[in-house]
């Protein structure tokens, strides 16, 4: 998702991500640190099922993913501890109204916009920018890209490569190491 139907969400920095869970209920808390630590796509965090946790592991099943393959991704701890903190209104961790199916991605949206504009981030960041900005963060952290690609279910290097932003002063410190 582009934010505002064009451009690409920013990347966030810690202090930010905070910023926005200070905005959030636990609910949707706990789906955006998902989205983060996963770097998954929203529909496949909303698609998650209570049976896809295993110890500290999250499974985006084949036919949730838009590549359609199984990524197992395993996540800090203390997330699936809010995790289960949750309520269990259905097979979905993130329920829809009265347990029927799973929430729906238009709201994720509307509560990360309302979240985002109480923080100064209006039309700079979107549920997709989770999925950016933890990509970037595994590059930044030397990550070999092929690694990312499992992480993320990209299949081609050049498809994964739109999602890494990179800084001024890392494209310095780059031409710095030269001199």
């Amino acid at each position: 998702m582009k934010v505002e139907g064009h451009g690409k969400s920013i990347t966030l920095n810690e202090y930010q991500r905070e910023q926005l869970k200070e905005h959030l209920s636990q609910k949707y808390q706990v789906l955006f640190d998902i989205c983060y630590f996963t770097g998954g796509r929203i529909s496949e965090v909303l698609n998650i099922r209570w049976i896809d946790i295993v110890e500290n592991t999250i499974v985006l099943r084949k036919q949730t993913t838009k590549t359609k393959e199984t990524r197992e991704i395993q996540i800090p701890f203390y997330v699936i501890k809010q995790i289960y903190k949750l309520p269990n209104l259905g097979s979905y961790v993130f329920s829809g109204r009265n347990g029927e199916g799973h929430l729906s991605r238009q709201a994720a949206h509307i509560a990360l916009s309302n979240a985002c504009k109480e923080c100064g981030l209006e039309n700079q960041f979107s549920t997709h920018g989770f999925r950016r900005t933890a990509i970037t963060s595994l590059h930044k952290n030397n990550i070999p890209v092929k690694t990312i690609c499992a992480i993320s279910g990209h299949r081609s290097l050049s498809a994964l490569q739109g999602y890494i932003d990179i800084s001024t002063e890392e494209v310095v410190a780059a031409l710095q190491t030269r001199w």
